[in-house]
């Protein structure tokens, strides 16, 4: 089984890309599969400590670019992903989110996560989102 490509993917979207993916393994598989937690801030849920998860590996690098009047982080891979590692049902759920998702811009995918109950009964605390709330999920 292949990987789906998810196009080109800025930091906002990948957030969303990594909350959906772990989220729907939850619910289908009953653990997530990245061991990230996952937050409720302003601009939709993200890992914990995000702004620290892309550059803790040497195979992503991350380049500026602009979008309209403000600027974005693009994530680029120099490593060509390691398939075998992961499970038919796994590369599954990672296929069905980017699929969802491929042509979907940051902001896009920002306000369909802003119209999860997970994200709106837990972004006026900016609290941790619970995985049980994966079998609330609208979007996926």
């Amino acid at each position: 089984m292949v990987l789906e490509n998810c196009g080109e993917v800025f930091c906002t979207k990948m957030n969303k890309l990594l909350f959906y993916i772990d989220f729907l393994s939850y619910r289908q598989r009953g653990m997530a599969m990245t061991g990230l937690a996952y937050r409720a801030i302003d601009f939709g849920p993200v890992p914990d400590r995000w702004d620290r998860v892309y550059s803790a590996f040497d195979e992503i690098q991350q380049e500026s670019r602009p979008i309209g009047e403000y600027e974005g982080n693009v994530l680029m891979a120099h490593a060509t992903p390691d398939a075998d590692i992961l499970s038919e049902e796994e590369i599954a759920i990672i296929n069905t989110v980017c699929h969802l998702f491929k042509d979907t811009t940051s902001s896009e995918i920002s306000a369909i996560s802003h119209a999860e109950p997970a994200w709106q009964k837990y972004h006026e605390s900016r609290a941790r989102i619970p995985f049980t709330e994966a079998f609330e999920l609208k979007a996926v």
